[in-house]
């Protein structure tokens, strides 16, 4: 009983992550969109700047998330 408890415990934690690292991304990309926003109504040199770091940070995430979804295989290499 006591295990059961701590994998649903366990598992419960695990989408909580997941759960947190969800609205970080979305809160990302809705902070990248409002400093495109500002940008292209303004065209202040600032908000453009902004957005171009925070578009990074969202690459960044994005190759991340493939690089778990699709892993490259490794090249091993043969010692002669």
């Amino acid at each position: 009983m006591e295990t059961e408890i701590e994998t649903l415990q366990q598992q419960i934690a695990s989408m909580q992550r997941r759960l947190d690292n969800a609205k970080a991304f979305y809160d990302l990309v809705k902070e990248m969109r409002k400093q495109q926003r500002m940008f292209f109504s303004t065209h202040f040199d600032c908000y453009k700047k902004a957005s171009i770091a925070l578009e990074r940070q969202v690459d960044d995430k994005i190759a991340h998330a493939e690089n778990i979804l699709h892993p490259q295989p490794t090249q091993q290499t043969l010692s002669l």
